[in-house]
């Protein structure tokens, strides 16, 4: 075990003992998990260190590219994990990180191999595992859905996750528009990214709810969360059709928008799209 240990990164920016990692055999790796996530979960996490990082590619990786069997030894140790009780918060936050970051990843079949195992967490309700609980529901929710949904609440990543595996097209992803904006009026909500993920995937039926939105809601804090997206994850002739909006918000701000914040994203929003404009036009001469 020394000599497996000595394989484990040594400091917050040792990504290169992480990359060691992808080499060695899953019968090797799958004992070094628990001490792996163990450590420098609960030191790194929260500051997002390169090993960290590193780290969590790495799981989401090699659980990927296991076999679709109990037995497998990388999904074996993970599955262990997860079926001990948590004796304390620690504990907890790792299975939470185990079902968030590396269980919600997996395709359908192999994210059965981890039905028993989320039934039991659930099942065994410990107070302490309270929002390993309302993790585990949701990816059972998820398994057993028989279509994808927009999220139910702030926390509802699962759903995003429906969204990515069965939505196809632009016809598809209409219904879900609506309900996706609305959870970008807050950057911090942990679905919020994923929205943003999943709406710049077929911009052309995203860049009118945003003009009707831009136009119409007194909500100055979503509106700056718009315009931010609209900048940064619709591009060129698509964007383009918002500027009426931008401009007006630009040339007669709302006296909060100034305070807020808001007025500057219309600002960087209009210079992007002058930007597009301007080159396009060169390249037109």
């Amino acid at each position: 075990m020394r000599a497996q240990h000595s394989l484990l990164p040594k400091s917050s920016r040792d990504t290169a003992a992480v990359i060691r990692l992808y080499t060695i055999p899953s019968e090797e790796l799958a004992p070094l998990i628990p001490p792996l996530i163990s450590h420098w979960y609960t030191s790194d996490y929260w500051n997002k260190t390169p090993v960290w990082q590193s780290i969590e590619e790495l799981l989401r990786d090699r659980a990927l590219a296991s076999q679709t069997t109990p037995s497998d030894p990388i999904v074996g140790s993970l599955r262990l994990e997860l079926s001990l009780p948590s004796r304390n918060a620690r504990d907890a936050a790792i299975k939470a990180f185990i079902l968030d970051h590396v269980v919600s990843s997996l395709p359908n079949a192999s994210m059965e191999l981890y039905r028993d195992v989320l039934v039991r967490i659930v099942e065994r309700a410990l107070d302490v595992e309270q929002t390993v609980i309302l993790d585990a529901n949701d990816l059972l929710f998820y398994l057993d859905a028989p279509a994808p949904w927009a999220p139910r609440s702030k926390s509802d990543t699962m759903a995003l996750h429906s969204i990515a595996m069965n939505v196809r097209s632009a016809d598809e992803m209409r219904p879900f528009v609506s309900d996706l904006l609305e959870w970008l009026q807050d950057p911090n909500w942990p679905v919020a990214p994923g929205c943003c993920e999943q709406l710049k995937r077929f911009p052309e039926v995203v860049i009118n709810p945003i003009r009707d939105l831009l136009r119409t809601s007194d909500d100055d804090f979503w509106m700056m969360q718009l315009l931010i997206f609209l900048e940064h994850n619709i591009e060129g002739a698509m964007r383009e059709q918002a500027r009426e909006e931008v401009e007006e918000m630009v040339r007669n701000p709302a006296e909060e928008s100034i305070d807020s914040g808001t007025l500057e994203a219309a600002q960087d929003c209009l210079s992007a799209m002058n930007e597009w404009r301007d080159a396009a036009t060169a390249v037109a001469m």
